[in-house]
Protein backbone atom coordinates (compact mmCIF):
# COMPACT_ATOMS: atom_id res chain seq x y z
CA UNK A 1 0.00 0.00 0.00
CA UNK A 2 0.89 3.42 -0.52
CA UNK A 3 0.65 6.82 1.31
CA UNK A 4 -1.61 7.95 -1.43
CA UNK A 5 -4.07 5.09 -0.75
CA UNK A 6 -3.51 2.93 -3.65
CA UNK A 7 -2.49 -0.64 -3.76
CA UNK A 8 0.87 -1.98 -5.94
CA UNK A 9 0.11 -5.53 -7.04
CA UNK A 10 3.50 -7.10 -7.46
CA UNK A 11 4.85 -11.13 -7.81
CA UNK A 12 7.41 -12.89 -5.88
CA UNK A 13 9.94 -11.42 -7.84
CA UNK A 14 8.84 -8.05 -7.38
CA UNK A 15 7.76 -7.87 -10.67
CA UNK A 16 4.45 -5.18 -11.35
CA UNK A 17 1.41 -7.42 -11.82
CA UNK A 18 -1.14 -3.79 -11.72
CA UNK A 19 -2.48 -1.78 -8.72
CA UNK A 20 -5.91 -0.57 -7.41
CA UNK A 21 -6.72 3.05 -7.35
CA UNK A 22 -7.33 4.91 -4.17
CA UNK A 23 -10.75 3.28 -2.59
CA UNK A 24 -13.85 5.70 -2.51
CA UNK A 25 -17.58 4.59 -1.19
CA UNK A 26 -20.40 6.57 -1.57
CA UNK A 27 -24.06 6.71 -0.51
CA UNK A 28 -27.36 6.81 -2.44
CA UNK A 29 -27.40 10.81 -1.62
CA UNK A 30 -23.64 10.86 -2.94
CA UNK A 31 -22.32 11.20 0.06
CA UNK A 32 -18.92 10.63 1.25
CA UNK A 33 -18.71 7.12 3.19
CA UNK A 34 -15.24 6.89 5.19
CA UNK A 35 -13.23 3.72 3.62
CA UNK A 36 -9.90 1.97 3.51
CA UNK A 37 -7.78 -1.22 2.12
CA UNK A 38 -6.26 -3.64 4.51
CA UNK A 39 -4.07 -6.18 2.73
CA UNK A 40 -4.00 -9.66 4.47
CA UNK A 41 -1.50 -11.96 2.93
CA UNK A 42 -2.13 -11.80 -0.63
CA UNK A 43 -6.02 -10.25 -0.10
CA UNK A 44 -6.36 -7.20 -1.15
CA UNK A 45 -9.90 -6.17 1.59
CA UNK A 46 -11.97 -2.84 1.53
CA UNK A 47 -13.24 -1.81 4.40
CA UNK A 48 -16.31 0.82 3.59
CA UNK A 49 -17.78 2.64 7.34
CA UNK A 50 -21.59 2.47 6.28
CA UNK A 51 -22.70 1.87 9.65
CA UNK A 52 -23.37 5.29 10.72
CA UNK A 53 -25.84 7.82 11.42
CA UNK A 54 -26.71 9.15 8.31
CA UNK A 55 -25.92 6.84 5.45
CA UNK A 56 -28.54 6.36 2.89
CA UNK A 57 -28.81 3.04 1.30
CA UNK A 58 -27.43 1.36 -1.75
CA UNK A 59 -23.92 2.28 -0.51
CA UNK A 60 -21.58 1.87 -3.72
CA UNK A 61 -17.81 0.91 -3.63
CA UNK A 62 -16.38 0.16 -6.79
CA UNK A 63 -12.06 0.70 -6.44
CA UNK A 64 -10.55 0.54 -10.05
CA UNK A 65 -7.49 -2.43 -10.69
CA UNK A 66 -5.06 -0.76 -13.41
CA UNK A 67 -3.16 -3.19 -15.50
CA UNK A 68 -0.88 -1.44 -18.26
CA UNK A 69 0.37 1.70 -17.39
CA UNK A 70 1.43 2.44 -21.27
CA UNK A 71 0.08 1.49 -24.71
CA UNK A 72 2.63 -0.29 -26.63
CA UNK A 73 5.86 1.98 -27.47
CA UNK A 74 7.41 2.72 -31.25
CA UNK A 75 10.30 4.38 -32.27
CA UNK A 76 11.28 6.11 -35.34
CA UNK A 77 15.15 6.60 -36.95
CA UNK A 78 15.23 11.14 -36.20
CA UNK A 79 18.84 13.31 -36.40
CA UNK A 80 21.27 10.61 -36.26
CA UNK A 81 19.41 8.68 -33.59
CA UNK A 82 16.04 7.41 -32.49
CA UNK A 83 12.96 8.57 -30.42
CA UNK A 84 11.14 6.44 -28.96
CA UNK A 85 7.96 7.29 -28.23
CA UNK A 86 5.48 6.13 -25.27
CA UNK A 87 1.60 6.91 -24.47
CA UNK A 88 0.44 6.30 -20.73
CA UNK A 89 -2.85 4.99 -20.13
CA UNK A 90 -5.27 7.12 -18.27
CA UNK A 91 -3.83 4.22 -15.07
CA UNK A 92 -0.39 5.62 -16.29
CA UNK A 93 -1.32 9.00 -15.17
CA UNK A 94 -3.31 8.32 -12.02
CA UNK A 95 -0.56 5.65 -11.21
CA UNK A 96 2.23 8.01 -11.41
CA UNK A 97 3.65 8.79 -8.11
CA UNK A 98 7.25 8.44 -7.88
CA UNK A 99 7.57 5.18 -5.97
CA UNK A 100 6.02 3.59 -8.97
CA UNK A 101 8.45 4.87 -11.97
CA UNK A 102 10.26 1.77 -11.62
CA UNK A 103 7.36 0.04 -12.61
CA UNK A 104 6.41 2.39 -15.64
CA UNK A 105 10.31 1.94 -16.86
CA UNK A 106 9.71 -1.98 -16.21
CA UNK A 107 6.98 -2.07 -18.01
CA UNK A 108 7.88 0.33 -21.13
CA UNK A 109 11.39 -1.67 -22.07
CA UNK A 110 9.32 -5.63 -21.49
CA UNK A 111 7.31 -3.82 -23.87
CA UNK A 112 9.57 -2.93 -26.17
CA UNK A 113 10.79 -6.71 -27.09
CA UNK A 114 14.01 -6.87 -28.89
CA UNK A 115 14.13 -3.30 -29.21
CA UNK A 116 14.92 -2.22 -25.74
CA UNK A 117 18.70 -2.12 -26.43
CA UNK A 118 17.02 1.34 -27.58
CA UNK A 119 16.66 2.45 -23.76
CA UNK A 120 19.82 4.46 -22.99
CA UNK A 121 20.21 6.98 -20.06
CA UNK A 122 19.44 9.35 -21.76
CA UNK A 123 16.22 7.95 -22.72
CA UNK A 124 15.55 6.63 -18.92
CA UNK A 125 16.09 10.16 -17.49
CA UNK A 126 13.61 11.75 -20.27
CA UNK A 127 10.90 9.78 -19.29
CA UNK A 128 11.31 9.99 -15.36
CA UNK A 129 11.32 13.85 -16.37
CA UNK A 130 7.83 13.35 -18.76
CA UNK A 131 6.16 11.63 -15.41
CA UNK A 132 7.47 13.79 -13.14
CA UNK A 133 5.68 16.41 -15.84
CA UNK A 134 2.15 14.91 -15.73
CA UNK A 135 -0.20 16.38 -16.89
CA UNK A 136 1.88 18.55 -19.25
CA UNK A 137 3.30 16.10 -20.70
CA UNK A 138 0.41 14.22 -22.06
CA UNK A 139 -0.19 12.95 -24.61
CA UNK A 140 2.77 11.31 -25.34
CA UNK A 141 6.50 10.96 -24.12
CA UNK A 142 8.93 11.73 -27.43
CA UNK A 143 12.17 9.83 -25.88
CA UNK A 144 15.57 11.13 -28.06
CA UNK A 145 18.51 9.07 -27.52
CA UNK A 146 20.66 12.13 -28.88
CA UNK A 147 19.43 14.34 -25.54
CA UNK A 148 22.82 14.50 -23.26
CA UNK A 149 22.16 12.27 -20.31
CA UNK A 150 20.81 14.80 -17.17
CA UNK A 151 19.13 14.09 -14.05
CA UNK A 152 15.52 14.66 -14.64
CA UNK A 153 15.31 17.52 -11.93
CA UNK A 154 17.92 19.45 -14.40
CA UNK A 155 15.73 18.20 -17.27
CA UNK A 156 12.87 19.99 -16.05
CA UNK A 157 14.11 23.39 -16.70
CA UNK A 158 13.80 22.26 -20.10
CA UNK A 159 10.35 20.43 -20.45
CA UNK A 160 12.38 17.69 -20.53
CA UNK A 161 13.59 18.17 -23.83
CA UNK A 162 17.32 19.92 -23.64
CA UNK A 163 18.10 22.36 -25.22
CA UNK A 164 14.99 24.11 -27.16
CA UNK A 165 12.22 22.67 -24.46
CA UNK A 166 9.03 20.44 -24.78
CA UNK A 167 5.21 20.55 -23.98
CA UNK A 168 5.29 23.91 -23.20
CA UNK A 169 7.19 26.73 -20.95
CA UNK A 170 6.21 26.79 -17.69
CA UNK A 171 9.76 26.32 -16.31
CA UNK A 172 11.65 28.82 -18.29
Amino acid sequence: MTDAGFVVATDQAGEFLGGFSAPWAKDSAGKAIPTRYEVHGTKLIQKVEHRRAGVQYPVVSDPWLGVDLYHRPWWNSRNGGWTVNVTPTAWGVTFSNATTWWAHRDEVRSKMGADSWRWTDSIEQQFYCHIAGLPLSLPEYNLESWRPAWNWLRMARYNCNYPEGGWGSIWR
